[in-house]
């Protein structure tokens, strides 16, 4: 997954963390009015649950040393190869972080960017069918977080060869139980896709989405 996806409002996320938590019976994937996302980008301050079902804000990616951007996503086969560099994040970190939409740009496609006028990449906007809210598995730790990133289902392989573990409502707790394993397959999850303004995405996405 590259450096762009949609943020949901407070309000709904809060609901998305009691309906999860059981507190409420409310269907946590509730329509999504346009007006009320907005796009985020890393180092930006994100809204995410943790593992006590607690809205909490996070920054967008982990610092590294060997890098000025930082790093924003995490492969699930990292965290199930035990990486030392996730091992903290995944074991004791592990949170929701909900979004409306998020974006891939086109393995060939081109467009030019709105800012630049340069050549870029076309970006694709993905959605769940019927504009519901998205839940990515994500880690985090000193209050910065990482989207967790699976191979790619149908619905996006034709473009890029990662996408955010979309998580199901009734397979948050499983990620919070640290049942992994049985989640990196994300084929039996459906979205809706076409393109998106081309405003660039994060630099050096693809190179620091490998972790």
């Amino acid at each position: 997954m590259c450096g762009r996806y949609q943020v949901l409002p407070r309000d709904q996320v809060r609901a998305i963390a009691a309906s999860a938590s059981g507190q409420m019976a409310l269907d946590a994937q509730g329509d999504i009015s346009a007006a009320d996302v907005r796009d985020a980008y890393p180092n930006d301050t994100i809204l995410a649950i943790d593992s006590t079902f607690n809205v909490v804000e996070l920054v967008w990616g982990f610092d590294v040393e060997w890098s000025r951007n930082p790093v924003f996503n995490t492969r699930i086969e990292s965290i199930l190869e035990g990486s030392e560099m996730w091992q903290n994040a995944s074991e004791h970190g592990r949170c929701i972080i909900p979004a409306a939409r998020f974006y891939e740009p086109h393995m060939n496609e081109k467009v030019r960017s709105q800012s630049t006028g340069r050549a870029v990449k076309r970006p694709y906007i993905f959605a769940l069918e019927g504009n519901e809210a998205l839940l990515f598995a994500g880690v985090s730790e000193n209050g910065r977080c990482s989207i967790v990133t699976t191979q790619p289902n149908q619905s996006v392989a034709s473009i890029h060869d990662r996408m955010p573990l979309i998580l199901r409502p009734d397979e948050v707790r499983k990620w919070f139980a640290g049942e992994f394993s049985g989640l990196a397959d994300r084929s039996g999850i459906s979205l809706e896709t076409g393109p998106a303004d081309a405003r660039p995405l994060i630099a050096e996405s693809e190179q620091l989405g490998l972790f």
